[in-house]
């Protein structure tokens, strides 16, 4: 076949036009078929095959440690800050707040400018958040200072609610802002609903850089641990795309594909593999260096029911410390964990809604779950 150019695409009526697009997109399938082919006599195993004789873990005891209640609606996602002492979320309430991650005491209340807020991202270094919704811009505010919460109070609560100025608000984006990572102390991260990626300058206040490779809208943007230039994003065209953040023009360098819409991702503690939640209610995982889906776990057959329209999405995702144990969060409220040696669905609690976040302290030995029910848990193992 001819190389279509612009200029014969111009020379084109509407119907032979349209031809043309069929037969492009029909030899994007034939391509893309067959590198799947080529790559699959490759990856001729799995995690689950490779470790079927693993010693299992048993049924691991979880029990609830803690309610968090304050907010007045669903909360969107929750995060550990401030080496895991903290737990900031994200309400529909517009409120962000921050409560002590062990006795579940309310230290800091921020009215945000915005209504439908859906994500937020935490600064490591400062004590600076981002939060992004339906408003299309990212929105910087200054949180407390540490002085303020470290004064040895057992019974630390918040001392007023106060609206604060941001300090910077990017504007960008032409869809809602679905997630945001900090990149570093002057860099930050957004995805969004408008198919692209952002890089913004603290600093400047100006867009860094735009990625595009998506052919949906971007649910999820997460950073590699052991690279802050990396970073991997999952989409409603059903790819996982990871992105070095220094390639200009920004581009993927490496593409997964899942069989439904990514919900949600997270990496492999070393960086070099992540997994997935899929609206199939499907857990997928895949290695970057094999360049593949090495692990699949879920589906209804580990108890979250299937029901009439099938297993319920998996709505949230985290790795534990030690990587043994993919934790997994449904619409149905349910959550888990699953060996990725042998697939065992290790454990089952529930909330009563939609689970929107899972986080897991960095010694492993506390959880915490953000729900559509207004609250936020703490779970713990029993030993």
């Amino acid at each position: 076949m001819a190389a279509v150019t612009l200029m014969s695409m111009r020379n084109m009526s509407t119907q032979q036009k349209m031809d043309q697009v069929v037969r492009l997109k029909n030899d994007c399938d034939t391509l893309r078929n067959h590198i799947l082919v080529e790559r699959n006599k490759i990856l001729d195993s799995c995690l689950t095959d490779m470790g079927a004789r693993a010693p299992p873990i048993g049924n691991l005891r979880i029990k609830s440690r803690q309610v968090f209640r304050g907010h007045m609606g669903k909360i969107y996602t929750c995060k550990l800050i401030h080496d895991d002492c903290y737990v900031l979320s994200v309400g529909q309430d517009g409120y962000v707040l921050v409560w002590d991650a062990y006795t579940s005491a309310k230290v800091d209340a921020l009215p945000l400018e915005a209504s439908w807020v859906l994500s937020a991202g935490a600064s490591r270094t400062d004590n600076l958040i981002a939060t992004g919704g339906f408003d299309t811009a990212v929105t910087v505010y200054k949180l407390f200072e540490l002085d303020d919460l470290t004064d040895g109070s057992p019974n630390r609560r918040v001392r007023s609610i106060r609206s604060r100025t941001p300090q910077c608000i990017f504007r960008g984006h032409s869809g809602l802002v679905s997630d945001i990572e900090f990149v570093s102390g002057s860099t930050l991260v957004s995805s969004s609903a408008d198919l692209t990626l952002r890089t913004w300058d603290l600093h400047s206040g100006e867009t860094i850089q735009e990625y595009r490779d998506h052919l949906g809208d971007i649910n999820c943007v997460r950073l590699c641990p052991k690279d802050n230039n990396i970073v991997a994003t999952g989409a409603a065209d059903s790819m996982i795309k990871v992105w070095d953040l220094r390639t200009r023009p920004g581009a993927s360098v490496q593409t997964f594909v899942a069989s439904f819409e990514v919900n949600q991702l997270d990496f492999f503690p070393d960086g070099n593999a992540l997994c997935s939640a899929g609206e199939d209610g499907v857990v997928r995982m895949f290695d970057r260096r094999s360049d593949g889906q090495v692990g699949q776990y879920g589906g209804g057959v580990d108890g979250g029911g299937s029901g009439v329209l099938g297993p319920p999405a998996v709505t949230a995702v985290k790795f534990t410390p030690s990587g043994r144990l993919i934790c997994a969060g449904r619409r149905d409220g349910s959550w888990g964990s699953y060996d990725i040696m042998t697939g065992q669905w290790t454990s089952h609690l529930a909330h009563t809604q939609e689970i929107t976040s899972i986080q897991v302290g960095d010694d492993g030995r506390r959880l915490y779950t953000s729900c559509w029910d207004s609250t936020i848990r703490s779970w713990e193992p029993v030993t």
